[in-house]
């Protein structure tokens, strides 16, 4: 009877802190380590899909729409834009590497570097609530909060300008996977106003 009541206790325990650790799609099954130890570190963003589409329902019909994918070190969008029944399509190609240096003070730093500069914004992180609207668990998304940019561009001598970022929004994101060292989040969103409907999805993979 006892080894049955024990059994009872651990495996009741073992739920909670399975039910506490998953809390992304595809998060670990079981975790030791908690989220904010596992989100904390260098990471590499290792690719990106982003999708955004804008329709003016107006006279004249107006919309347009891009697609870009990012893989490590070079990005491709295609955008193509329709007026008056005519549509124009144009694909371009950038080179970046992409990196988040997440702070266990709940600091950060994002930095994005080519060949033309280098762009650097330090801000805050946090981790949202629940959110039953968003159909969210508590620390299931994050916040990153810019307070400083810096640019530096190369084709102007390494000419360098600092500001703040105030007036800036955060960037939330689900988070949808979250282990020791690979980590997805995502972003959508869609506004109507006046006969114009704006989308946009986001998903990024980051490794450490």
């Amino acid at each position: 009877m006892k080894k049955i009541i024990l059994s009872s206790i651990l495996f009741a325990s073992l739920s909670i802190v399975i039910s506490s650790c998953k809390k992304g799609e595809e998060d670990p099954f079981l975790s030791l380590r908690s989220r904010k130890a596992r989100i904390c570190g260098d990471w590499d963003v290792t690719s990106i899909e982003r999708s955004t589409s804008y329709v003016d329902s107006n006279s004249p019909t107006y919309s347009t729409t891009s697609t870009s994918s990012y893989n490590g070190s070079a990005q491709t969008t295609t955008s193509s834009t329709t007026s008056s029944g005519v549509t124009l399509t144009n694909t371009s190609t950038s080179s970046f590497i992409t990196k988040y240096i997440i702070e266990k003070d709940n600091t950060y730093t994002l930095t994005i570097t080519s060949t033309d500069g280098t762009y650097t914004e330090k801000g805050t992180w946090n981790f949202l609530g629940k959110n039953e609207a968003e159909d969210l668990k508590n620390r299931e998304a994050v916040t990153f909060i810019p307070k400083t940019i810096t640019s530096v561009d190369v084709s102007n001598g390494n000419a360098t300008t600092t500001s703040t970022a105030d007036g800036l929004e955060g960037r939330d994101f689900e988070i949808i996977k979250l282990k020791n060292k690979e980590m997805t989040f995502k972003f959508s969103n869609k506004t109507s106003s006046g006969g114009v409907t704006e989308t946009e999805d986001y998903t990024a993979e980051l490794k450490q």
